[in-house]
């Protein structure tokens, strides 16, 4: 079953097609192998989305590599109280345990949306 990850920061960038480069991701699987997925390139958002797929059943480990990195805030964003050029410092997300592969049932959410049907136009 494959598995949807989430990859990136809490920082957005200025420009729409602008986006954070290089992060990656180390997987340790149950029996301690070792593999890195990646390099990823963020949206603007400073984030981004994989798919994982879990080659036998246990606890993963998973931590994100954000390699150091600058960008140029020159581009005149109001939400932002700064301008210039920032220099991202590489760091490591937390070591981040997860069971995988696990069966999860959609039956229930599912199921709870039936009464809310949409309308539909009858010509």
């Amino acid at each position: 079953q494959d598995v949807l990850l989430h990859i990136g920061i809490p920082d957005f960038l200025a420009v729409v097609s602008d986006g954070w480069e290089g992060l990656t991701v180390t997987v340790t699987d149950p029996q301690g192998g070792t593999i890195t997925l990646g390099p990823y390139r963020t949206d603007a958002t400073g984030g981004t989305g994989a798919v994982f797929t879990p080659t036998m059943v246990g606890i993963y480990k998973l931590q994100l590599h954000f390699p150091e990195q600058t960008y140029d805030w020159e581009g005149g964003v109001s939400r932002v109280p700064f301008k210039g050029v920032v220099n991202y410092e590489a760091s490591d997300s937390e070591i981040v345990d997860h069971l995988l592969p696990h069966k999860i049932s959609l039956l229930g959410s599912i199921a709870s949306y039936v009464h809310s049907l949409l309308p539909v136009s009858r010509s």
